[in-house]
């Protein structure tokens, strides 16, 4: 148990380091209290279970894939379940044809940004597609 908590704890860590705002921000996000994120982090035993709903929002706050958080918070059975259903734990995923391999790449290279520079360039492109109208 003691090595699972660790595996949570630095994930959390990495997660929180590329977020782009403080605990409280990245807290906030995940519907969590920034003193039970704190407890997450220090991987007290006691807070080692986690709901399968926060782990996915957890990765997708954080911008990783579903398994990977699944499987830090020990719930390997379920990453395994999910990707059965819809294959690896991919970042970008996109039934639609018009998206071409490359553009995928884009794609997960952009969700793999700080938190602060993927805002930035979303900003950007947006206000960019506005003035190409």
């Amino acid at each position: 148990m003691a090595k699972r908590v660790a595996v949570l704890a630095k994930l959390l860590a990495e997660l929180l380091a590329t977020y782009g705002g403080t605990q409280k921000d990245f807290a906030d996000a995940i519907g969590i209290t920034r003193p039970h994120l704190s407890h997450l982090l220090s991987g007290a035993p006691q807070y080692a279970t986690i709901s399968v709903e926060l782990c996915l929002t957890i990765a997708e706050v954080g911008k990783t894939s579903a398994s990977r958080v699944l499987r830090a918070a020990n719930k390997a059975d379920i990453a395994e379940l999910i990707e059965r259903l819809y294959g690896g734990p991919a970042l970008v995923r996109t039934s639609d044809p018009s998206v071409s391999e490359a553009d995928r790449r884009l794609l997960a290279k952009l969700k793999s940004l700080d938190r602060k520079t993927y805002r930035a360039i979303v900003t950007l492109i947006e206000s960019w597609a506005v003035t190409a109208r």
